[in-house]
């Protein structure tokens, strides 16, 4: 089996220091397949105009490697964008002889078995790029986080139904297999399939691995209350709002209600929550900490009484996972996903149950709190999933799809 593995996201855009769900995803699997060598996997990316180029070797995985550094290193600012958009440079001087490399490279493995693997989306936006690599008899098969742009539209960008449309239209059209980082999420694919009379390929759930850094976490800030932790981006799904509006109309004035400390950065259409955060004098009850690096997050999760995650709909749930692994209690949404990733350890509540929100967060903030206790005895028996268990599912999967998946029509 020869993997074709597409970078093209490390080659458009800077990783900030604290990279979202699905950048740690690509980021693990880039560096998984650069660790591997030119024999087994070939670096890949889209050009400009939707082909498919191969990187040299070496300066593929070099370039995997600086964006690494950078992020585990915690570094912001000037440094991980400039060596972003030296790595586009670079790769847009080999676009011209990385179009005649990937076509040796597809024509060398051609009947020996080869996949072409996208673990972003910028390769279902590329159907030249898929049916190049099809024309030469390799497989496509895309690692799919979610369909929540179709699933709940009122929740994404404007054009994000849009975009997501021609991106599972490829999938239907073109993938001989499809991988997925849940059981839900691949559940909620095949129902759309289903719903539009399209032809849906071989799903596998892959749940993926966990990247807590490898730092020790420094002491926990000096408050005059206990807290809690929201981490995820400020986004409309997210439900922040709903912890906004308990923190100003009911836990004000209340000395023993926790503060609310919210990681991650301003994400889009979310005026009201904005407003909020500006606005409202929160007397130092509620703190906007922006995006931080993992050692910095780390810190504040390790002092939290808990994490709430109250999102209306998630593919996964990766701020769920790192605090159960670092024996930090949660809250969380009864979505199926959730469920499906922390079984019966987190506190599960509807996510507009306000009422029950409300009565959570103060019994788990409790001095000597008994629901606190009981989580992290139900904590001793779950166990985290990793990246060998994710990498092995993968593998096996593929090594399926050679041998047993039908040809899956192309398009020009």
């Amino acid at each position: 089996m020869h993997i074709l593995f597409d970078i093209t996201p490390v080659l458009l855009a800077p990783f900030g220091p604290q990279p979202s769900g699905m950048d740690r995803i690509f980021l693990a699997h880039a560096r998984h397949w650069a660790a591997m060598p030119p024999s087994a996997v070939t670096l890949v990316a889209r050009t400009p105009l939707g082909q498919l180029s191969a990187l040299p070797d070496q300066a593929g995985r070099a370039i995997v490697a600086a964006v690494q550094e950078n992020i585990a290193a915690g570094r912001s600012g000037a440094i991980p964008w400039l060596r972003a958009k030296a790595a586009a440079r670079v790769a847009g001087h080999l676009f011209g002889e990385g179009r005649g490399r990937a076509r040796r490279v597809l024509e060398a493995t051609q009947g020996k078995g080869a996949v072409l693997l996208n673990a972003s989306g910028h390769m279902l936006l590329a159907p030249r790029a898929v049916s190049e690599a099809k024309g030469k008899g390799a497989r496509f098969v895309p690692l799919i986080a979610d369909n929540l742009p179709l699933s709940h539209p009122e929740y994404s960008p404007r054009n994000g139904a849009a975009k997501q449309k021609a991106r599972m239209a490829l999938v239907s059209a073109m993938a001989d297999g499809a991988l997925a980082i849940s059981a839900a999420s691949a559940q909620e694919c095949q129902r759309y399939f289903a719903s539009q009379g399209m032809r849906a390929p071989p799903f596998e759930a892959a749940h993926v691995g966990l990247d807590l850094p490898a730092v020790k976490a420094a002491s926990p800030p000096e408050r005059p209350r206990p807290w809690c932790v929201v981490l995820s981006n400020i986004a409309p799904r997210k439900n922040h709002l709903l912890m906004l509006q308990l923190w100003k109309e009911v836990f004000a004035g209340q000395p023993e209600a926790p503060d609310l400390v919210i990681i991650g950065r301003r994400g889009w259409e979310n005026g009201t929550t904005f407003a909020m955060l500006d606005r409202v004098d929160w007397q130092g009850r509620v703190l906007e900490l922006g995006r931080l690096t993992d050692a910095e997050t780390r810190t504040w999760m390790h002092g939290a009484r808990a994490l709430l995650f109250p999102s209306i709909a998630e593919g996964y749930g990766i701020p769920l996972v790192e605090a159960l692994a670092m024996s930090v209690p949660v809250l969380a949404s009864d979505i199926p996903v959730f469920r499906e990733i922390g079984g019966d350890v987190p506190e599960y509540i509807h996510p507009l149950d306000g009422p029950g929100w409300r009565d959570a967060i103060l019994a788990i903030s409790a001095e000597g709190s008994p629901m606190r206790a009981a989580q992290l005895e139900r904590l001793q028996r779950w166990r985290a999933p990793d990246w060998a268990a994710h990498f092995a599912t993968v593998e096996r999967f593929l090594e399926k799809i050679l041998t047993g998946a039908q040809e899956c029509p192309s398009t020009e």
